[in-house]
């Protein structure tokens, strides 16, 4: 679920310097127990994001106080600055972390739910995946 305060953060694991796009297609029951669905935006963008096993990269919080916004489809796009090689741990993973006070104090790094890891294949492609919040 998303939450009253939210954001996303992206740890890069797979040597290179990544940008990350997470556009997504949020989703709320209206009053009459409809589902509806938002436009599609973009939720974070952060261009050469460090490799590490440990740190993690936090976008702008969002306030879904007045939208109301339960879950959320996710189009998640993963460019590398250069060419990806073959190791063991090549991946990039997506959590999701939501704050009790209003946005003031979020989790630490690697302890918000995990959202989805994506193996980055070998090369410099841009590539997209698919991903839900619910």
């Amino acid at each position: 679920m998303l939450g009253r305060n939210y954001r996303f953060s992206v740890n890069n694991q797979c040597g290179v310097n990544v940008t990350v796009t997470i556009q997504c297609r949020k989703w709320k029951f209206d009053s009459s127990g409809a589902l509806v669905y938002s436009s599609e935006a973009e939720e974070f963008n952060e261009s050469a994001i460090a490799s590490s096993s440990t740190s993690w990269t936090e976008d702008t919080a969002v306030d879904n106080s007045t939208d109301l916004y339960m879950g959320a489809d996710l189009e998640v796009i993963v460019t590398p600055a250069s060419s990806v090689t073959n190791s063991a741990t090549t991946n990039v993973a997506i959590q999701l972390q939501h704050s009790t006070d209003g946005g003031t104090t979020w989790p630490d790094d690697s302890r918000g739910i995990r959202v989805a890891t994506f193996n980055i294949p070998t090369g410099s492609s841009a590539t997209t995946w698919v991903a839900k919040v619910e």
